[in-house]
């Protein structure tokens, strides 16, 4: 089957917001050890295990991401799988983040293009082009 457009600029999204993910880890590791050190003003503001929470949500959610936006060039059946999970723990993320930091517009806006991809990755079409059962 062929590739469905939209699943072509998902599969690139997927892949720029996964790279994007695993650049905030590394941010957060950068600040785990200024703020772990004292050094820095980073300290006052985050405390190491909240950077650390954000750390590994933000190389998890990469790592998926890399492999949903490869796998769903292939039209791979994991990768819609992997593209669920993905953004399902993406509003997991949001929900545990509401909480722990209130209500912000980017958490918002997140949540509501996560909601729209599940959505998509629902869609009869999409799911036959991953070789899903509708």
């Amino acid at each position: 089957m062929k590739r469905p457009v939209g699943v072509t600029i998902l599969a690139v999204l997927a892949i720029i917001y996964g790279i994007f993910n695993l650049l905030l880890t590394l941010l957060g590791l950068i600040g785990i050890g200024l703020a772990a050190s004292g050094v820095a003003a980073v300290a006052s503001k985050y405390d190491v295990g909240t950077l650390a929470y954000a750390a590994i949500w933000d190389a998890v959610l990469g790592i998926l991401y890399l492999v949903f936006g490869i796998g769903a060039f292939r039209l791979k059946s994991w990768a819609w799988t992997t593209g669920l999970v993905a953004l399902v723990l993406e509003l997991v993320r949001n929900i545990v983040g509401y909480f722990i930091s209130g209500f912000g517009a980017l958490s918002i806006i997140t949540s509501v293009l996560a909601l729209l991809l599940l959505w998509y990755l629902f869609r009869p079409n999409v799911r036959a082009a991953f070789g899903k059962a509708a």
